[in-house]
């Protein structure tokens, strides 16, 4: 793995920016679906306006990971959005044959979760996040080499609730 430059301070404590962008085995915003795909097997394509690149899995229990990217001028094409929907429990108790998935400070996150709960699991690793009602979400710029870029982490409310929850990078 190429290391980070520097640590990225996020709210009260610092933590490597590893830590915060590498999910489900991968970098997002650096590595690539095929990734994703060696790892869970052959994805279904998503209707959207980029179907080379938006991916979807369905596993059993219900739950779903999706990816998508923006191609590059250099052909590549870095996952640069995830969204795991459907799941039940907490993220870092999810299994894909067999194996356990890496969801890094985000595990302990439990679909249903009032928001009062994520405040006080994810408060102390990321700071404050934007309340917008119906979602919550935590904006820190990360370099990488020579690469600066931000990177979002949300978690959207149905009900009052925890639905799901979304990394993503893009330019600053």
């Amino acid at each position: 793995m190429i290391p980070f430059v520097i640590a990225l301070v996020l709210g009260p404590r610092t933590i490597a920016p590893e830590k915060v962008v590498q999910v489900l085995g991968i970098r997002v915003g650096q590595d690539n679906a095929e990734m994703l795909e060696k790892r869970f097997g052959t994805a279904k394509r998503a209707n959207t306006g980029r179907p080379d690149n938006s991916r979807y899995w369905d596993f059993p229990g219900g739950f779903r990971i999706y990816s998508d990217g923006f191609g590059t001028r250099d052909g590549k094409t870095p996952t640069d959005y995830l969204e795991v929907t459907g799941w039940s429990g907490r993220l870092d108790k999810l299994k894909v044959k067999g194996k356990p998935l890496e969801f890094g400070p985000f595990g302990p996150l439990t679909r249903g979760m009032s928001p009062a709960k994520i405040h006080k699991v994810m408060d102390p690793v990321l700071g404050k996040p934007t309340d917008t009602g119906e979602t919550f979400f935590w904006r820190k710029l990360v370099t990488h080499g020579d690469a600066t870029r931000m990177f979002r982490f949300r978690t959207t409310f149905k009900k009052g609730v925890l639905d799901k929850v979304s990394w993503e990078t893009g330019s600053r």
